[in-house]
């Protein structure tokens, strides 16, 4: 799918292992609501680096993980690739590190 990426957070679990979360924009569902609405999706460690252009429009591939936590079944989409397709500010180059 093709979207509006954002930011990129990295962050370190409480066992230890490294995660990350990817805040993208799209189309609100309600016609009534203007603007975009914005969504943060779970991302595997390694896609972080894919994301040098922000704002900008990337085509993500996603999986959908399931997990049990306290009993329930609970699935949630994990971002696990990620390609650049185009800048949303024409003059930004590359995410200063």
């Amino acid at each position: 799918m093709k979207v509006l990426v954002l930011g990129v957070t990295e962050y370190v679990r409480k066992d230890g292992t490294k995660a990350a979360r990817v805040i993208v924009a799209s189309t609100p569902r309600s016609p009534n609501t203007r603007g975009l609405a914005t969504a943060e999706l779970e991302a595997v460690p390694e896609v972080v680096d894919q994301f040098k252009v922000l704002p900008g429009l990337y085509e993500l591939a996603v999986e959908v993980s399931v997990a049990s936590y306290a009993g329930k079944a609970e699935a949630r989409p994990v971002i696990v690739s990620a390609r650049f397709e185009a800048a949303v500010v024409p003059e930004r180059k590359e995410v200063k590190a």
